[in-house]
């Protein structure tokens, strides 16, 4: 299988075990509140955990993460739920 076939073959088997959120307005809307919220406290977060929060806070959703890195979210309202997904059976 060529690396296109098992790239798809990937992106399908993902898109059924995990709910896929769409980047929408909703979600762009709440990324950029949140960032400027970031920048005018000064603080710094990776771009992509950004888009993961907005997505989550944009849905009502909890965010589930091993990233402690994360936890400043919970000050802008974000339900964060910490796992270490090592101890998971």
């Amino acid at each position: 299988m060529n690396n296109g076939g098992k790239r798809s073959e990937v992106k399908k088997v993902s898109e059924d075990v995990y709910g896929i959120i769409a980047l929408d307005n909703k979600v762009i809307i709440k990324h950029c509140s949140m960032y400027e919220a970031f920048r005018n406290k000064g603080l710094k977060i990776k771009d992509a955990d950004l888009l993961t929060a907005a997505s989550a806070k944009a849905n009502n959703l909890i965010l589930i993460t091993s990233d402690k890195e994360l936890r400043k979210l919970e000050r802008h309202g974000l339900e964060i739920r910490f796992i270490n997904f090592m101890e998971i059976k």
